[in-house]
């Protein structure tokens, strides 16, 4: 059964890996909206979701992420705007 389809109807996909365990020590990221999300939760502008700075956990990419998609508009937008959050 594809994930999507576990899932409680409400659940925003992209938040889910974040918001099912906030406190987790390992996130697994697998995909630039994932990739992008996570900068949003550390740089604090996630809708709903509080700042989170992820100290003392592990975060794992685990595939290749193209972020070519991110390339328009805004662009990428870094991964920890302040200088204590960055990666």
């Amino acid at each position: 059964m594809p994930l999507e389809e576990q899932l409680p109807e409400a659940t925003d996909i992209r938040q889910h890996w974040y918001t099912h365990n906030p406190s987790a020590p390992f996130f697994y990221i697998s995909a630039a909206d994932d990739l992008a999300e996570l900068a949003a939760i550390v740089n604090g502008t996630a809708d709903g979701i509080a700042r989170d700075d992820f100290s003392g956990r592990t975060i794992m990419l685990i595939a290749n992420i193209d972020l070519s998609d991110h390339a328009e508009g805004e662009g990428w937008i870094p991964i920890g705007i302040f200088p204590a959050d960055a990666f």
